[in-house]
């Protein structure tokens, strides 16, 4: 990334979604490490806060970078009107940085665990992070209200971008991220359900109650895209058939008459 910063310079700019998405996920492989650190080497906290604090690093900039593409490469975003869609768009990638970044942040497998009853009693905490009773609160009600938010906001997307076709393709490729965080998000609260013990019954309801909003979505808004994608194949035949027609009546016109 470092590379591409210093050599290729304004071209990052204008990476492509899949690129971008490679970063995202390069990115997310750190969090993985950090976490798996986190699990079994919580006595060293030196790499945990590395790979933590870069892979963050790597999807906050991939993202600004996904968003100045969207409104560079985005048809009919100049009127007032659709600054509703741009607005909505920034909610939902900064919902997606919270998922992201937040997911467990809540937890602690280990034994020594440190639970802050006085403030919530289903919290838990990583050995590695500092002023836990506050920042880690903040963090993990940031991260629980993140799949709300995205919800809410993507109806209202929807409700939106419909009346501007020619932005269809480009919104699914930038949100294609959603997806992928809901995925992210859901496989690592799977790892927690596994590794929490049974007399933690309270904090597994939650955690059950995070994976299946994740679920729901992923599938709401895999439904979303093969609706956005069956709707384009609709409007590109209308196209080309009116065209044709079109054709064929001027060839029709320009034809003399024997």
């Amino acid at each position: 990334m470092l590379y591409l910063f210093i050599n290729r310079k304004s071209q990052f700019l204008i990476s492509s979604h899949y690129e971008l998405d490679m970063y995202i996920f390069f990115g997310c492989i750190l969090r993985i490490g950090a976490i798996a650190n986190s699990i079994w080497l919580p006595q060293y906290c030196l790499p945990y806060t590395l790979m933590d604090n870069y892979g963050n690093l790597i999807v906050f900039v991939v993202i600004f970078v996904k968003i100045y593409n969207y409104k560079k490469r985005a048809v009919n975003f100049l009127s007032s009107k659709y600054n509703i869609i741009v607005v909505t768009s920034l909610v939902l990638l900064l919902s997606i940085v919270f998922i992201i970044f937040l997911m467990c942040r809540e937890v602690n497998i280990h034994s020594n665990l440190t639970r802050y009853t006085r403030y919530a009693q289903d919290i838990m905490y990583y050995s590695c992070t500092f002023n836990k009773n506050i920042y880690s609160i903040i963090t993990l009600y940031l991260y629980r209200l993140s799949s709300p938010v995205c919800f809410i906001f993507l109806c209202i997307y929807i409700s939106q971008i419909r009346h501007v076709p020619a932005n269809w393709n480009e919104c699914m490729l930038i949100y294609r991220t959603l997806v992928f965080a809901s995925v992210w998000s859901t496989l690592l609260t799977l790892l927690i359900i596994i590794d929490t013990p049974i007399s933690s019954s309270f904090y597994l309801v939650s955690e059950f109650s995070i994976l299946t909003m994740n679920l729901l979505f992923t599938f709401t808004f895999g439904i979303i895209k093969i609706y956005v994608n069956e709707t384009i194949s609709i409007h590109n035949i209308v196209l080309e058939n009116g065209y044709l027609l079109n054709l064929v009546q001027k060839n029709s016109v320009n034809t003399p008459k024997l």
